[in-house]
């Protein structure tokens, strides 16, 4: 009779090891999907080459809208962060420095904040140092129009409006430094 005692338990231990097996393995599914998204190669972004999304949002600690449309003719970097991003705050100083050295080439930085709340969004960019303009995407229209697939994304823009480099994942000196000589025709 203990042994019919037993077996409800070791059925309840069998299902609870099966479940907990069942979740391992789609949190391990879950976690391979996205390394892939994120390690996608830049020319296989479907943006590539394309005009440059017209969208018109907020801009963070300004009254005013800003329209990306009014920078046609410039070429720009455009990087989409959050500041629940690890990787986004990790790679503003780098944008900084960056920053300091090509705004003086006529290269244009714009920051788009998604997935964020305003007061966070704000409080990100004070504590960054961050001085270019910033947008509030806060319906990710912008996100979706330019084929954003997760934070931090770089965009660089060509002065004719045309989508030259896209950089998926965190930035380093050496990727941002060559997507911005070819932008400024430095390399070939």
């Amino acid at each position: 009779m203990s042994d019919t005692g037993a077996q409800p338990g070791a059925r309840r231990s069998s299902r609870a090891t099966a479940f907990s097996t069942g979740i391992v393995l789609v949190v391990l599914f879950a976690v391979l999907a996205v390394a892939s998204i994120r390690d996608v190669a830049p020319e296989s972004s479907p943006t590539l080459g394309g005009p440059v999304p017209e969208v018109t949002m907020p801009q963070l600690g300004a009254d005013a809208p800003f329209d990306l449309e009014a920078l046609r003719g410039q070429p720009l970097l455009i990087n989409f962060w959050a500041s629940w991003c690890h990787e986004c705050r990790a790679e503003f100083a780098l944008l900084r420095q960056f920053w300091a050295e090509y705004r003086d080439r006529g290269v244009v930085f714009v920051g788009i904040a998604i997935q964020d709340t305003w007061d966070n969004a704000m409080a990100f960019l004070s504590a960054t140092g961050a001085d270019w303009p910033a947008l509030f995407d806060e319906k990710s229209e912008a996100a979706l129009a330019f084929g954003v697939r997760g934070v931090p994304e770089t965009f660089l823009i060509s002065a004719d409006g045309r989508i030259a480099t896209v950089l998926m994942g965190a930035l380093t000196s050496e990727s941002l430094s060559g997507a911005l000589s070819k932008l400024v025709g430095d390399t070939p």
